[in-house]
């Protein structure tokens, strides 16, 4: 992380937004059989490997007139939504990658209420996109970048520590 960092502050001098979407596979398992080396590896990269690349990109966002921080989650972090019988969360047999964008979410609300230091950070849910992860289901990769994109600039006046995709806020 420090390198990608150094590479930006060699170009840029400062970063102005952060979309901070580290990821590792889930295992295809089922939850008792995955071994918990295996757990410990994913909430290591999906909820420390956050923590990771903000702490080595805060000194640049520090720099910027406007600093912004996008945790890129999943309506798979919202309880609401899991409990929603006619929502897809709520069919979605992937605990593991559920439970790390719901710590996302919690980390990203609660960084916002405890410290003045960190910039507008805020978590997006892109949905459902088309990849080979998801078997070609969803929306399009561009659309994606568009949804992604309106939540980086989206200002309100509850503009930080929320969770929301392209259409507004979404339920915890």
């Amino acid at each position: 992380m420090r390198l990608a960092a150094n590479v930006v502050e060699r170009e840029e001098g400062h970063l102005d937004v952060l979309v901070n979407m580290p990821a590792s596979p889930v295992p295809c398992a089922t939850f008792m059989s995955t071994p918990v080396e295996d757990v410990a590896a994913v909430l290591l990269t999906n909820v420390a490997g956050y923590v990771r690349v903000m702490h080595a990109f805060l000194p640049l966002l520090e720099l910027s007139a406007d600093p912004r921080i996008v945790n890129v989650s999943s309506g798979l972090g919202s309880f609401a939504l899991f409990h929603d019988s006619s929502r897809i969360e709520s069919r979605a047999g992937t605990p593991l990658y559920g439970a790390a964008k719901s710590a996302i979410n919690m980390l990203t609300a609660s960084l916002r209420a405890t410290t003045s230091r960190y910039p507008q950070i805020n978590s997006a849910d892109p949905g459902m996109t088309a990849t080979d992860l998801s078997g070609g289901q969803g929306h399009s990769v561009k659309r994606r970048h568009r949804r992604d994109h309106r939540v980086c600039y989206w200002r309100t006046r509850h503009s930080t520590g929320a969770y929301r995709d392209g259409d507004g806020d979404l339920p915890w």
